[in-house]
């Protein structure tokens, strides 16, 4: 396995704390934020998750949380154009490549990972490894 693979592997397993984060704020605990006026400010570059242009990363991330999905015996999932979920929760997530370098036999990634609330708000977080080129 290359160390992208590797790499790609670890960032996107992050992604299941995430998709635990995503269930728990998909159920209006964050309601008191938005009825304040508080929406994507906070985001880094302000970009929605569904205006940013999609990468190699996020191709695998869908994948990736489509599986999850299907190994927690979840039977209606949408991957559209506004990311990742289920049918019953307009709870939606992506990823993104933030950065790569490649140095020494290892390659280091960053990875962006949002989770798009029902009311539009994103929770934003990035995931950092490292792997060692074969």
């Amino acid at each position: 396995m290359s160390a992208l693979s590797k790499t790609n592997s670890f960032l996107l397993q992050s992604a299941a704390i995430l998709l635990a984060v995503a269930m728990l704020a998909g159920s209006g605990c964050y309601q008191s934020l938005s009825s304040q006026g508080f929406k994507n400010d906070f985001i880094e570059g302000g970009t929605p998750a569904s205006q940013k242009t999609e990468d190699k990363v996020t191709a695998e991330a869908r994948k990736f949380f489509v599986s999850w999905l299907e190994d927690h015996s979840e039977t209606e999932i949408i991957n559209d154009d506004t990311g990742v979920g289920v049918a019953a929760s307009e709870t939606r997530l992506w990823a993104f490549l933030c950065g790569s370098q490649s140095k020494d036999n290892s390659t280091t990634m960053e990875v962006e990972f949002r989770i798009v609330l029902p009311d539009g708000r994103e929770i934003q977080d990035f995931v950092a490894g490292y792997g060692d080129d074969e």
